[in-house]
């Protein structure tokens, strides 16, 4: 069955929902029979992509061109001006789906668009983003017979259902998409959650949850390193034998990050060598070293932002730090539809501290390979922290379950076979 997994974001964007779709593709049962159809690189998705973030400019950072292939086809699907913005989308998957004569494509389009023409059936189109993606398979339905309708498959990461909910339009849109869709595919029991939350029992028949998966390419099992020294501003911060607590992602509130430097304050007293380190970017970044700011000197010396670090430095830190510290949450339907970077700690061998209530839930075992807290609460984050550190042998337990857990329940070959049957109804 041809397949076309139609989003705008995929590598080289960044972020979860980008990876999901680069570990579909690229670990899809039958390769020469899945094709993406996606945003040009410098093309800005945040216009079209409905969520609370969507004004924010640095969430796709692209750090250099992608790697030639020719099962990725990227096309202009958000305009600039006018509305909709996403009408481009409209044109470019009809031109990927119909027979190229009515509408010329360039060379690229053409190899990509062949092997669809001699189809004997519609190809099944797996809709990334619910809106606005979902809205285009919808009006090219309504101009096809029957007989001739696009199959679709939507996938939901838990900020995009939820922003739909804000408005009563886009609900009735939302609810129409995946009433039509073959296959509902939720990224955490959380997502699924929220959609029966809102629609009861309705949509039970075709909603399925499949977890992130994770590449397990990491050098994990080489021994920890006993020291890191990072080089920032001509001068190294040495870690040594301090005890290390670290976060990684976009800073926004919902990470986490906040909460963590608030529970710094009290952790100091209690853990006198207990440092934290945290890196990424985004639109949080002078809201965070402001309040680091506020804090007295002696705190201020024990908290350290990294800036933007790269794949090499994120794993040296995974592998360093005594504790992955994340304890995500909820604000107003911005919330951690999973976490794939819980998987790496867990890969790299590291107990992590989690947000409990959101996404995270599917990504962490509470007190099997890290402790779930209430994201709100600074104390909550306290308490995980101490007992960790008073337990050396459980944060050891903790790590060689998450390894052994993420080689064993997120292998990407085995969540791309799970959605590769779902299509396919095996």
């Amino acid at each position: 069955m041809k397949v076309i997994l139609f989003t705008l974001e995929y590598p080289p964007f960044k972020g979860g929902v980008a990876e999901y779709y680069r570990g579909l593709k690229e670990n899809w049962l039958e390769p020469d029979e899945i094709s993406v159809l996606t945003c040009h690189c410098e093309e800005r998705s945040d216009a079209a992509i409905p969520t609370p973030e969507r004004q924010t400019r640095d969430r796709h950072v692209v750090a250099s061109a992608p790697p030639r292939d020719d099962r990725v086809v990227r096309r202009h699907l958000v305009a600039t001006t006018g509305w909709p913005r996403w009408l481009p989308a409209i044109f470019a998957l009809r031109a990927v789906i119909l027979n190229g004569v009515k509408n010329p494509v360039d060379t690229a389009t053409r190899s990509f668009v062949a092997p669809l023409l001699r189809m004997t059936s519609q190809p099944h189109v797996i809709v990334g983003q619910i809106l606005p993606l979902g809205t285009v398979v919808l009006l090219l339905n309504l101009f096809r017979s029957k007989k001739n309708k696009i199959p679709y498959t939507v996938i939901l990461h838990g900020q995009d259902i939820n922003y739909a909910f804000r408005f009563k339009r886009k609900r009735l849109l939302a609810e129409l998409i995946l009433k039509q869709a073959k296959n509902i595919i939720c990224n955490s029991h959380y997502t699924a959650e929220i959609v029966m939350k809102h629609f009861g029992a309705r949509f039970n028949g075709k909603l399925k949850v499949v977890n992130p998966g994770i590449e397990p390419k990491v050098p994990h099992l080489t021994p920890r390193p006993p020291l890191l020294a990072k080089e920032r501003g001509g001068r190294a911060e040495r870690v040594g034998e301090r005890f290390i607590l670290f976060s990684l992602g976009r800073l926004v509130k919902r990470k986490g990050v906040d909460m963590t430097i608030e529970a710094m304050v009290k952790l100091v007293k209690k853990i006198p060598n207990i440092e934290y380190y945290f890196a990424g970017d985004g639109p949080d970044k002078q809201y965070l070293l402001g309040l680091i700011k506020m804090q007295d000197k002696s705190l201020q010396k024990k908290i350290h932002y990294l800036g933007k670090i790269s794949e090499a430095e994120k794993w040296a830190w995974l592998r360093r730090t005594d504790i992955f510290c994340q304890p995500t949450r909820d604000i107003n339907g911005d919330v951690e539809g999973f976490g794939i970077v819980y998987l790496e700690a867990g890969l790299a061998g590291t107990p992590v501290i989690a947000g409990r209530g959101t996404g995270s839930d599917d990504a962490v075992e509470d007190y099997e390979t890290g402790i779930l807290v209430d994201g709100k609460y600074p104390d909550d984050i306290m308490e995980a922290v101490l007992e960790m550190h008073r337990k050396p042998a459980l944060r050891a337990e903790m790590g060689e379950e998450g390894t052994r857990r993420v080689l064993k329940d997120f292998s990407w070959k085995e969540k791309a076979r799970q959605v590769y049957r779902l299509i396919c109804n095996l």
